[in-house]
């Protein structure tokens, strides 16, 4: 996600709707096997422990520039939390994938796939309308 200050983070958390608590995940990864850190990426639940998210945006070097210096990216990564706070990237390749883009919806449509809509590109300022599907 961003800060308030356009910071981008790849933290990931777990929420408790039990107790309404936030747990941080400890990612085993290292650095170069873990998603870049980024802002409004799209995710949906794969399992009760994995989830799936896939662009968003990186600050580009131009900086932040009241969002027209975001970098839209095109990757899909899985994320597969433990019961004991830790979690593990795995980057998810395929032949044909959509466009980067920042605030799509991702949707789950059987075991292993999921429905990409709308989503936007700060670099060109065009939305997106043509659905797209991403399997595991």
């Amino acid at each position: 996600g961003s800060t308030r200050t356009q910071q981008m983070s790849r933290d990931a958390y777990v929420l408790d709707t039990d107790t309404w608590t936030w747990t941080k995940l400890s990612v085993t990864n290292k650095d170069e096997a873990c998603p870049p850190s980024l802002a409004s990426a799209c995710a949906a639940n794969v399992s009760d422990n994995k989830v799936i998210i896939f662009g968003g945006a990186s600050i580009g070097s131009t900086g932040y520039e009241g969002g027209m210096g975001l970098t839209p990216r095109d990757d899909t990564w899985l994320l597969d939390a433990t019961s004991d706070g830790e979690a593990y990237w795995t980057k998810v390749e395929s032949k044909e994938k959509p466009g980067g883009r920042v605030a799509a919806s991702l949707s789950p449509t059987g075991d292993s796939s999921f429905l990409l809509q709308g989503g936007y590109d700060p670099l060109t300022k065009t939305t997106f309308d043509e659905p797209w599907i991403i399997n595991l």
